[in-house]
């Protein structure tokens, strides 16, 4: 009987060695040396390519700085999203099923309303980044967003008008869903009149007629939501026709922008949505990023810094395990470039300030106002 006994204990104690060792530990991974994988999506082609290449930079000195001081076995897999949502939807389906990401990180409303439906229903946690909408976070699991929000590029554009007794407005703005958050608090919370609304797709070129329409209306501000690029085609239309009024943009303060419509800036002199990455306060980042590129690196170069460093923080900690991830993405304090403080909501989206920039020829810079 004893025997039989001590054999039961025996049996009992390798069944929970061997249901201990196939659990993933809530912190830190079961094997150390296990690699953990994440699948990239970025636009390395066409005509977004310049926000990829800064994603992709950034996302490789994250990793390499991190591996410095910790010893993290990890892959990355790039996949180029070509602009294209079918292309992207491949691409995720490819690094999901194929290369079995652990993780996924992508990029741009388009993009990202294809991909976060097949992450979500697969439960592959999934970062976002240089995307303006809240949705994505709110409405799948696993998911968060490292990026300002939308509706607060609104309320601080509604509040300069308001401020300024600008009584119209005409809107042109793309038709995305962040887009429809943006007209919903204009409708909600501007005093004044939306006097035209109007929504364009990713491949228009051509805003003149836009312009003009906006001019014959006589309205007391212009408010244009979209690309970059798109942005600069804006700004050398306005120049051509000699229209000048306040004008305003999100996201304006890029290369693409400063120098492709560098005599439209000094001319309209227009006023944009920013958020808080500098860099005078990230100048050690700056100097790395530089000596690694041969170039400073953008606002969206920092953003994906940062990510990338909150993925390999909480995956350090988590390993794999999907509950612990969403519990420290929304319970710490990330010391990040843009916020030494930096916390999620409920929901993974970063809680960000919005603030207003507007172009000083005197300067020949953007500066802060308001």
């Amino acid at each position: 009987m004893k025997k039989l006994y001590l054999v039961v204990l025996c049996c009992l104690v390798v069944v929970a060695l061997i249901t201990i060792g196939s659990t993933t530990p809530f912190f830190g991974l079961a094997n150390p040396s296990e690699s953990i994988k994440i699948g990239a999506i970025f636009p390395l082609s066409g005509d977004m390519a310049y926000i990829g290449k800064s994603n992709l930079n950034a996302f490789n000195l994250a990793l390499e700085d991190f591996k410095k001081e910790n010893d993290l076995s990890v892959d990355l897999i790039i996949e180029d999203s070509q602009m294209s949502s079918s292309v992207a939807a491949t691409a995720v389906n490819k690094l999901i099923y194929i290369d079995g990401v652990d993780v996924v990180v992508t990029n741009l409303a388009p993009i990202v309303s294809a991909v976060t439906p097949i992450t979500s229903k697969e439960q592959i946690v999934t970062f976002l980044t240089s995307v303006v909408s809240s949705s994505f976070a709110i409405d799948y699991n696993f998911t968060y967003k490292y990026y300002p929000d939308v509706i607060d590029f609104a309320d601080v554009i509604i509040g300069d008008l308001n401020k300024k007794n600008i009584t119209s407005v005409g809107l042109m703005i793309y038709n995305l869903e962040p887009g429809d958050g943006f007209i919903a608090a204009f409708e909600e919370n501007y005093a004044g009149k939306m006097l035209s609304v109007e929504r364009f797709d990713i491949s228009t070129k051509e805003f003149k007629s836009n312009v003009l329409k906006n001019k014959d209306l006589n309205v007391g501000a212009y408010i244009f939501i979209g690309w970059p690029q798109s942005e600069a085609e804006v700004l050398n239309e306005m120049l051509q026709l000699g229209y000048k009024i306040p004008t305003y943009f999100m996201l304006a303060n890029y290369p693409v922008v400063n120098t492709g419509a560098k005599d439209a800036l000094k001319y309209v002199a227009p006023i944009s949505t920013w958020y808080t990455f500098s860099e005078n306060n990230s100048k050690e980042f700056v100097n790395h990023y530089y000596e690694k590129y041969g170039e400073k690196p953008d606002a969206e170069a920092a953003y994906s810094y940062d990510t990338m460093s909150i993925i390999l923080q909480v995956i350090s900690e988590c390993g794999k395990d999907k509950n612990c991830i969403d519990e420290k993405m929304t319970s710490t304090a990330f010391n990040t470039l843009i916020d030494p403080k930096l916390r999620f909501d409920k929901y993974g989206n970063a809680i960000l300030p919005s603030a207003l920039i507007q172009y000083d020829a005197s300067i020949m810079a953007w500066k802060t106002i308001g």
